[in-house]
């Protein structure tokens, strides 16, 4: 249900959550705690959904996060599924390093697909409507959060333009609302990182034109020429073009519409037929808040980290963000309809620091499980320890791919163009670009995950097909139990396979001796 300020009087002045904006992340957090059956309460500040895209691309592990809520069919088939591009050589356009008609599949999906923003979204508040358990407010910001001592979050909010504060309590807040986070300031975090220097004239366009559609129709990422530049079809004939501006051009001039066409027209885009739905100049940043969560209030996506996007996660960190929320959505249930205090746990394994001359009397055995002084206490506390490295990862992979992709040294660049295009030739380069080129993969290598396991512990797992009754569908669409028959199966199957080696072997020894 929503709520704006013409309702009379407050439905609930207490909630178990409280989530503070609607973003893609806050709408899927407010989806998931509805199907959890957690009380929630969400306050947006916006009215309205932003009319345009801001992030573009989702990957597969994010499509199946959908799944969680019961949209990741829907969003399979409201994608933009294309085959994408990396060229390179003179100008642009005379060696293709990457040259796919199809993005392969992961988790049963596409590895990256292309959405359009204000659709996606619209459907997630859409959706939340059916949980009579979340209650949405749109129009009311943030304008205080106070802990207090019975483990209560006070949050005091009002509806903008208005005078009348109102307080609401609840055990858990989450802040969902961006990378100029209200609660992220409320709560005098820093948020270390930096903004690149390089910026990106973003153009988001809508035609209609089939020669467009025709000539544009894959993600197209140009790393060569005087410009680089990158195009990204999304649904609904709209197309996403990211120019990469010189260090003299005026951002305020460059936004200008008879300049904007001209630079589409000078990389053979006919703008005759076009309509521009936004014109802007990125800076993209690395940033990373210094904890993610004080006491019962915690921070996800761009309010916790900012990632740049050259990995396809988003400039607004809407796959990482959406990570988080999975992460920490189920601890917070199980905290709420498991046990009546949180759950205390013994300390979780964190890998081991290097071994100094101070700590070799006290070194722990390859068989034990090093447990620091400030190991993880209680399941809460995992959530920054298991995610925190995973976006770490992720920025670094992106900062040194996108520094590859910006050079603007003549020399330097031909250098690199001459080595990639040599190196997309060998097969297993081939390969490896074929598997997103080792995009890391959302591992769990700390916090409750056994991390001296050499097992596949705190890996996603596979997300093969079954057949039932002639129907094909994704392990996560199977009921539990027969999931866990499956599972069974191929175990049993597995094992067989093992003992009638082992028979085998044991035969042929028999013989020689």
């Amino acid at each position: 249900m929503e709520r704006r300020e013409s309702d009379s009087g407050r439905r609930r002045s207490h909630f178990d959550v409280v989530i503070v904006g609607m973003g893609p992340v806050g709408a899927v957090c407010a989806n998931l705690m509805g199907k959890y059956g957690v009380k929630t309460i969400v306050f947006e500040k916006e009215q309205e959904i932003y009319n345009g895209p801001r992030a573009v691309a989702v990957d597969a592990e994010t499509t199946r996060f959908f799944g969680l809520i019961d949209l990741d069919d829907w969003l399979d088939e409201h994608v933009s599924k294309t085959g994408y591009q990396v060229l390179t050589g003179p100008e642009g356009n005379g060696w293709p390093i990457v040259d796919l008609e199809e993005v392969p599949k992961e988790h049963g999906y596409s590895k990256i697909s292309y959405f359009y923003q204000p659709t996606v979204e619209a459907t997630l508040r859409k959706n939340v409507k059916k949980y009579p358990n979340v209650q949405v407010c749109l129009g009311y910001e943030v304008t205080d959060i106070v802990e207090g001592r019975n483990g209560l979050v006070h949050v005091k909010v009002k509806f903008i333009g208005g005078l009348n504060e109102e307080v609401y309590t609840c055990k858990y807040l989450l802040g969902c609302d961006g990378g100029k986070s209200t609660v992220r300031r409320r709560l005098r975090l820093r948020y270390d990182g930096k903004a690149d220097v390089e910026r990106w004239l973003v153009l988001d366009i809508h035609s209609k034109s089939k020669q467009l559609k025709d000539q544009w129709s894959k993600f197209t990422f140009v790393i060569a020429g005087k410009r680089p530049y990158l195009h990204t079809p999304l649904p609904g004939d709209y197309h996403r073009f990211e120019l990469l501006l010189d260090d003299h051009e005026d951002a305020e001039d460059m936004t200008k519409l008879e300049k904007v066409e001209s630079l589409l027209n000078s990389i053979d885009v006919d703008t005759s037929h076009v309509t521009f739905q936004r014109r802007i100049v990125y800076k993209f940043h690395s940033r990373e808040v210094e904890q993610w969560n004080v006491g019962h209030t915690f921070l996800l996506g761009d309010a916790a980290h900012c990632l740049p996007p050259f990995r396809g996660q988003g400039s607004t960190g809407m796959c990482s963000g959406i990570r988080d929320v999975v992460n920490l959505c189920w601890k917070i249930t199980l905290f709420l309809h498991g046990t009546t205090e949180p759950l205390s746990l013994p300390r979780i394994a964190e890998p081991a620091k290097p071994e100094t001359e101070d700590r070799k009397s006290t070194t722990t055995t390859k068989q034990e499980i090093h447990l620091p002084q400030s190991g993880v206490d209680r399941l809460s506390d995992s959530y920054q320890v298991e995610r925190s490295p995973h976006v770490a990862l992720m920025t670094r992979h992106a900062t040194i791919y996108g520094t590859f992709t910006k050079l603007r040294n003549p020399v330097v660049t031909l250098a690199r163009d001459v080595i990639f295009y040599l190196m997309a030739q060998l097969p297993f380069v081939q390969l490896y670009l074929l598997e997103d080129g080792g995009k890391p993969a959302p591992t769990i290598i700390s916090g409750l995950i056994d991390w001296q396991s050499k097992s596949s512990a705190g890996k996603m797992f596979p997300q093969p097909y079954v057949v039932m009754s002639g129907e094909r569908k994704l392990f996560d669409k199977v009921s539990v139990c027969l999931s866990l028959c499956l599972l069974l199966m191929c175990c049993f199957v597995y094992l067989l396979h093992f003992m009638c080696l082992s028979c085998l072997m044991s035969t042929l020894c028999i013989f020689r001796y």
